[in-house]
């Protein structure tokens, strides 16, 4: 008892350290509690080698530290073990180890090892295959809140897969799913919502699933997106807008919209894939190919047969039949304010001056949409050619539901242009650096008698951070019409594909 409490006190000096920031002391203690055999000392020091946080990065390190927390009957490092064993790059994978450690944890009631102890289950992996087992152990973690577990639950009551078919319960747990920002949820309900399934059939909303998830890197949303954006579904026909989504989806290399692109053009199809985090990796392949046959249900495949079809919805498509289309700096301002926000088009009303309140009900400050404009900017240069407005008000926060001109005279502009480009710049210049702000190039322009300020953003050949104020250093890439920070790891693959 003496020794634990002596391990206990050591792990409470580590905890209060690492609050307070000072990061070496809190892992001096760190290892004199585990050392002494406190298992959340253990587990946590397991993961600091695991992620390289404070130490050297070595994997063998942490699953020896997780394993002798395992051996008390730390849930944590149970699932943790039962992880490393069946998916560790560098250890020796044994899934019938890796059941063993999950039915640990998930016997004490920890939802991630319920869930996985349940896809072993689905795919008999490590143990006898038992679909009936598997929904059990996914309600178990779904009931918990995990929302992995939520969305595999309402895909098998969707299949009748391990449990009886029942549309209203996968309805229910995709919603408790997508309440949690899961994005394969989102899809799936756009999809309960275009056929009707489980809930009134309204096309309207599949859509606003579909764009939710394909907003947020979705690629089966950002191809159903686009299916329904060429047929009228839900949405009003806009071929142009279909190709988009196409793209974005190819470009992570969604097959389907891969062989849209080339049977349009061959030209389109020539993408190079880029990170696809968005993808539940949990998800196994026989699902993932279920859904691919059940988006080609939305339309029309591309058997031989079947092409001319696509094609002559196609056809007449601006630019499609051309090898080389405009580029975006090319196009005049009103077709960008006609075609609306997308992946190479963002509109911002104000650079500096607040034209709406928080969620508090104040006033947002400058800072805080300067900053929201300078990832905008970052997000362009990391991932593609882009062009900034500033003067317009996007089609989400206007009455008539359509872009519009506001011009920058709200944002302190009277007339002196060099002041209000020099302003700019001195931020730009400020926050991402020199060598990026070079690829930043501005423009005067007006429309009847309204000034927008045009920023055209160039990608860069060198990745790029925003560096404003008290936010740090952080990266910011373009997903769909949205600008998102991407996760470390997913960061580094981008940086691999896109820069090098």
């Amino acid at each position: 008892m003496k020794e634990f409490n002596e391990a206990l006190k050591l792990f409470k000096k580590f905890e209060s350290f690492l609050k307070d920031g000072n990061k070496d002391e809190a892992l001096y203690f760190l290892r004199k509690s585990a050392k002494k055999g406190y298992a959340p000392a253990q587990f946590e020091l397991g993961k600091a080698y695991y992620f390289g946080k404070g130490v050297q990065e070595d994997k063998e390190q942490a699953i020896h530290w997780w394993k002798l927390a395992a051996e008390q009957g730390n849930p944590k490092a149970q699932n943790n073990l039962g992880n490393a064993y069946n998916e560790v790059k560098g250890f020796q994978e044994d899934k019938d180890q890796a059941v063993h450690w999950w039915k640990l944890a998930a016997e004490q009631g920890f939802p991630s090892a319920q869930f996985a102890l349940g896809l072993a289950y689905y795919r008999g992996e490590g143990i006898q295959e038992d679909k009936e087992q598997a929904v059990q152990w996914w309600k178990l973690a779904a009931e918990q809140g995990f929302p992995t577990a939520q969305y595999s639950l309402g895909d098998a009551y969707n299949n009748g897969d391990g449990v009886q078919e029942d549309k209203d319960q996968a309805v229910h747990w995709w919603k408790l799913a997508e309440e949690q920002g899961f994005t394969s949820a989102q899809y799936a309900l756009g999809l309960a919502y275009y056929r009707g399934e489980g809930i009134q059939e309204d096309k309207e909303q599949a859509v606003n699933w579909w764009k939710l998830a394909a907003e947020q890197g979705y690629p089966s949303a950002q191809y159903a997106l686009g299916v329904a954006y060429l047929n009228g579904d839900g949405v009003q026909e806009d071929k142009e807008q279909a190709v988009h989504w196409w793209k974005l989806a190819a470009e992570q290399g969604f097959s389907p919209a891969q062989d849209v692109l080339k049977a349009i053009n061959p030209n389109l199809a020539d993408i190079i894939p880029f990170p696809n985090s968005q993808i539940d990796k949990s998800i196994d392949e026989k699902k993932i190919h279920a859904a691919i046959q059940t988006l080609k249900m939305l339309a029309p495949d591309l058997r031989p047969d079947l092409k001319q079809v696509y094609l002559t919805k196609i056809k007449d498509i601006p630019g499609i039949s051309d090898a080389h289309q405009k580029s975006v700096f090319e196009r005049p301002i009103q077709s960008l304010i006609n075609v609306d926000e997308n992946h190479e088009i963002e509109f911002k009303e104000t650079f500096s001056m607040p034209t709406k309140v928080g969620k508090d009900g104040q006033t947002i400050k400058t800072d805080v949409i300067r900053y929201a404009a300078l990832q905008e900017i970052t997000g362009f240069l990391n991932t593609t050619d882009g062009v900034l407005l500033i003067g317009i008000a996007d089609s989400k926060n206007t009455d008539s539901k359509n872009p519009e001109v506001r011009g920058i005279n709200r944002d302190n502009y009277n007339g002196d242009q060099d002041k209000y480009a020099r302003t700019f710049h001195d931020i730009v210049k400020s926050a991402l650096g020199e060598t990026a702000a070079s690829l930043v190039e501005t423009s005067f322009e007006q429309i009847n008698d309204k000034t927008v300020f045009r920023v055209n953003c160039k990608k860069s050949s060198e990745p790029v951070y925003c560096n404003y104020k008290n936010h740090g250093e952080k990266p910011f890439v373009r997903y769909g019409t949205s600008t998102i920070e991407p996760p470390p790891k997913e960061w580094v693959r981008w940086i691999n594909e896109k820069f090098k």
